[in-house]
């Protein structure tokens, strides 16, 4: 989902599904949620400002412009912030379990995200309309769905005559 953004009077659309946790990975080698989700530095804003331009992508101007333009626009902290939110949005619905290797959000991969969207069979437009947790609550629910032991009932395939015994069609 694109979000408007007005940085310094100038409109940006900001995407805000997972594809922007991929671009951002990719252009800056680290996660955004190791780098803006838990930041403490003196560095929080061009950090922000980092978030904000994979977000935009693509983007007319080169990332020094946007960069002054952040720093100029009097309020961009708060609304990059707000961005930071609707990227990293949780699914309530469903809990978060990170895997062995994630001990803290240092660890995590996006590229992880893509191995387990093909593994499960997920189509990779997922990327361009979920927010990343509720792209892994929909990886999850999918292993939870082709995984009949889980809770420790069995899954036996049914054919229309069953179905319909049992709506009492």
């Amino acid at each position: 989902m694109k979000i408007p953004i007005y940085i310094n009077n100038e409109k940006y659309m900001a995407e805000t599904a997972a594809i922007s946790c991929v671009r951002y990975r990719t252009l800056y080698g680290v996660s955004p949620l190791g780098d803006v989700a838990a930041d403490t530095s003196g560095e929080f804003m061009a950090k922000l400002a980092r978030m904000v331009w994979a977000m935009i992508q693509p983007c007319e101007i080169e990332f020094v412009e946007f960069a002054k333009a952040c720093a100029a626009d009097k309020d961009f902290t708060q609304k990059a912030v707000r961005l930071r939110g609707e990227l990293l949005k949780l699914d309530d619905s469903y809990e978060y379990k990170p895997t062995a290797k994630q001990t803290k959000p240092d660890d995590f991969d996006e590229l992880d995200i893509l191995a387990r969207m093909a593994l499960v069979g997920l189509p990779a437009d997922l990327l361009y309309e979920l927010p990343l947790f509720h792209l892994i609550s929909t990886i999850n629910r999918t292993v939870d769905l082709k995984n009949p032991d889980k809770d420790g009932s069995t899954w036996t395939e049914m054919d229309p005559s069953d179905v319909s015994k049992i709506l009492g069609a």
